[in-house]
């Protein structure tokens, strides 16, 4: 989920908002990997607070963008 995110991002037009998006899904995939390697559930709880507060960032916009 979090690659596909990060795959539909363009950060010719997104500016700022892509940039610091795509470095978030970075870090979101890091932390999972190391909590693979670590055997970790700390980490994923992370990973999973993050998407959460992305998809209420998204569920904010609603219907205000065509």
């Amino acid at each position: 989920i979090i690659d596909g995110l990060r795959m539909s991002l363009d950060l010719e037009k997104g500016g700022t908002i892509a940039s610091n998006l795509d470095a978030l899904y970075d870090y979101m995939n890091r932390r999972l990997l190391e909590a693979n390697i670590q055997h970790d559930n700390k980490l994923i709880k992370e990973v999973i607070n993050l998407m959460q507060e992305v998809k209420g960032g998204w569920d904010g916009i609603g219907n205000k963008v065509n």
